[in-house]
């Protein structure tokens, strides 16, 4: 396979920067339903070394090309894909892809989503904008954009309110501020000058996300939803916690899905996965962010799992990205789904450092409740300090109903106090206990988990901990 080689124009379609699972899932399942093979654009070219070679079937015969992208003019990319390929879809599978696949979009004519309406996704001020163009009755947290710590001034702010970037993922570099906090507020604008932030109103109450389809004809197909534990940690008001699925009775669970159906439909995106974050409190629902993708960081496998009598969801968009169709348009089955309760725990690090010893993983990993790692750790791997979603050491789905039954441990899964057996990562000057931060609380209402934890030595200036 030759870079920038290309055939007579094959049908194909897109997709950037693939080193990921859920790309790869989609890789899977447009051969298996279409026999398409992707051209798969990379943005950097050090990171497509490193992804090729961690992925071998980035380099295999499933794929139709590779193409370094770096610097080149969407409109040079384009005539160069026209000339060679039918491309029928751009699929993006992660939130940093979406602006691409816009404008590819309309470069190439592709018959999907209006490159406008996409790009809303990519601009959080724009995206709350046009909502309320098209549905004012849709509540959405009172907003504006902000360049400097003068225009956090020029208009009073709220009593709390929200800074983050205008473009941001992965919950990254969010500040939860009073307005009393004027140095901390500063020190927050000036600490990266070329962001475009947004100010925007706090919005209390409980905090979850909603992920599923929007199919052709614009029906609004919910596949989950999930309460977010969030804590203060290093500095960051909103590090991952645990995320535990909530059932169709749950007190909320009308109130959230009505209001995503009417607000995903208020945005015209159509034939596409979604992923939404909202609050409930005592005035009802409010979107805090939107995504025209799935789940980041690989847990998207989940949703499948919690409707297994339906077609996985990476077939049901693949679908959907080449074309209007009617596969999987029944209604969704939950009768598995409220029969089952899912718990992600992201694993949090209050130091960096590299791992350089590991062990326990396999008393985890048999444990009745283990369903598998999203994001598993490995020797080798830097831990940087915890501050978001991209920073979690490790992410574990666990289920309070076994997926594939396994032989209970001696010791019953209510009491997990062992520090002997729980995870451990050492690194020369500094060693890592490595916890599961479940709450008591969470795990009475999934079933009756118990607690993972460990216990050792004092921290002191050379140790950090994993939990």
């Amino acid at each position: 396979m030759t870079n920038n080689s290309f055939p007579q124009r094959r049908k194909t379609y897109l997709i950037q920067d693939p080193y990921d699972f859920d790309a790869l899932e989609f890789i899977n399942r447009m051969f298996l339903y279409f026999g398409l093979r992707p051209v798969c654009l990379y943005t950097d070219v050090k990171a497509r070394h490193y992804g090729e070679r961690q992925f071998p079937i980035l380099s295999s015969d499933l794929i139709e090309t590779s193409i370094d992208i770096a610097g080149m003019p969407i409109d040079e990319l384009a005539e160069q894909l026209r000339q060679a390929y039918d491309v029928v879809a751009v699929i993006p599978y992660r939130e940093d892809t979406v602006e691409l696949a816009a404008d590819l979009v309309e470069a190439l004519d592709i018959p999907w989503n209006d490159p406008d309406v996409l790009r809303v996704f990519r601009n959080k001020f724009d995206l709350k904008k046009h909502i309320t163009k098209h549905d004012p009755s849709i509540r959405v947290p009172i907003s504006r954009i902000i360049r400097t710590v003068d225009d956090v001034w020029e208009n009073d702010p709220p009593e709390r309110f929200v800074i983050k970037p205008n473009d941001g993922l992965g919950n990254q570099r969010i500040g939860i501020f009073e307005r009393t906090q004027l140095e901390e507020i500063a020190a927050h604008v000036t600490s990266d000058p070329p962001t475009t932030w947004i100010l925007e109103e706090y919005i209390g109450g409980t905090e979850y996300h909603i992920d599923g389809q929007i199919r052709s004809d614009g029906e609004v197909t919910i596949l989950a939803m999930v309460e977010y534990e969030r804590m203060e940690l290093n500095g960051y008001p909103t590090v991952y916690c645990t995320e535990i699925q909530c059932h169709r009775d749950h007190k909320h669970f009308d109130i959230a899905t009505d209001y995503a159906r009417r607000l995903l439909t208020a945005t015209g995106l159509r034939r596409s996965p979604f992923h939404m974050e909202l609050k409930v409190d005592d005035h009802g629902a409010c979107v805090i962010d939107l995504g025209a993708r799935f789940a980041s960081d690989g847990g998207t496998a989940l949703f499948s799992r919690l409707h297994p009598t339906r077609p996985d969801v990476f077939a049901v968009a693949a679908h959907d990205f080449v074309s209007d169709n009617t596969f999987a348009t029944d209604p969704v089955d939950f009768t598995h789904y409220d029969q089952t309760t899912a718990i992600m725990i992201h694993g949090i690090s209050e130091a960096d450092h590299v791992i350089g010893e590991l062990a326990g993983l396999d008393f985890v990993e048999q444990l009745p409740e283990f369903v598998g790692w999203v994001s598993k750790p490995a020797l080798g791997d830097h831990v940087p300090i915890t501050t978001d979603l991209l920073s979690s050491p490790y992410i574990l789905e666990l289920s309070a109903t076994a997926v594939s039954p396994k032989k209970k441990p001696e010791h019953s899964s209510t009491s997990f106090d062992r520090p002997s057996n729980c995870s451990r990562a050492r690194c020369p000057s500094s060693f890592a206990r490595v916890r599961v931060p479940m709450r008591h609380a969470l795990l009475r209402r999934a079933g009756g988990l118990g607690t993972l934890h460990s216990t050792g030595s004092p921290r002191d200036e050379s140790s950090t901990q994993v939990r």
